[in-house]
């Protein structure tokens, strides 16, 4: 009986640490987006520095 519960526990856990990384994914997935985001907005930046030191803009 014990051996069962024990099991059962194990069973649980390892549904709840799925759950848990599938959050975690998504949150990584969301983290990524946002760091394209400013990379591309740093290079636009930059890029209209470089046109305004060139003289261009």
């Amino acid at each position: 009986m014990r051996g069962n519960l024990d099991a059962e526990a194990i069973e649980d856990l390892e549904e709840t640490l799925k759950d848990e990384l599938g959050q975690v994914r998504e949150e990584n997935q969301t983290v990524a987006q946002r760091q394209r985001w400013i990379t591309a907005g740093i290079l636009v930046v930059s890029t209209i520095q470089a046109l305004m030191l060139a003289g261009i803009l």
